[in-house]
């Protein structure tokens, strides 16, 4: 018996059609939801920093509407700075 393929990739709501939260959320929970994440929070584990004007222009891309409070937790005395990126 052959199988067809039907499969057809997809493209992201973001930039240059890249996959930002709500995409995944429809991938996942697909179709009308109450579901907000209301009350819910997201740990992230980086062995660098980050820039927040990156989490700022992610919050207006993805159209963000509720508050977003970040909280860095550092281990011992380390302040953290960004990488700077170096050609290879």
């Amino acid at each position: 018996m052959e199988q067809s393929n039907s499969a057809a990739p997809k493209s992201g709501s973001g930039p240059s059609s890249t996959y930002i939260g709500r995409d995944f959320r429809n991938a996942y929970v697909p179709g009308a939801t109450n579901l907000t994440g209301t009350g819910q929070m997201v740990g992230l584990l980086q062995f660098d920093s980050y820039y927040t004007n990156d989490i700022k222009n992610y919050i207006t891309t993805a159209g963000i509407t509720t508050s977003v409070v970040l909280t860095n937790v550092t281990v011992g005395s380390v302040v953290p700075r960004p990488a700077t990126a170096t050609a290879r």
